[in-house]
């Protein structure tokens, strides 16, 4: 076995961090009314220099990726809630669970509807 093939090796390896959650800010606040849980949201072209968000039949075009001030953390509801003495309970009514974090933002303009 040769060593210096083995770290030219790890020099070459690059690692690939995927982010499966995304930050977007939209130009009309009003247009994210549309959502709910059961909606069809698809991110397309992600990587390259134009994404586009679709949320049911609105296409939104990509304006830039910045990074935000602070950090935008991700929660998902959990519905299962263990059972408290009522007189030592404090929680408010919604239990979240930490998923993820990122500083990065994409702001989304909608340009066009899909008929």
């Amino acid at each position: 076995m040769d060593s210096n093939n083995d770290s030219s090796d790890t020099l070459d390896c690059e690692e690939i961090v995927e982010e499966t959650l995304i930050h977007v800010v939209m130009d009309n606040a009003d247009e994210m009314s549309i959502l709910n849980p059961n909606s069809n949201v698809r991110v397309l072209a992600v990587d390259s220099d134009s994404p586009v968000l679709q949320i049911e039949n609105k296409i939104f075009h990509f304006n830039e990726w910045r990074y935000i001030t602070g950090t935008a953390m991700f929660f998902e509801r959990k519905n299962e809630v263990k059972k408290i003495d009522p007189l030592y309970d404090n929680r408010c009514g919604t239990v979240l669970q930490y998923v993820g974090s990122t500083r990065k933002c994409l702001e989304m303009t909608k340009k066009e509807n899909i008929q």
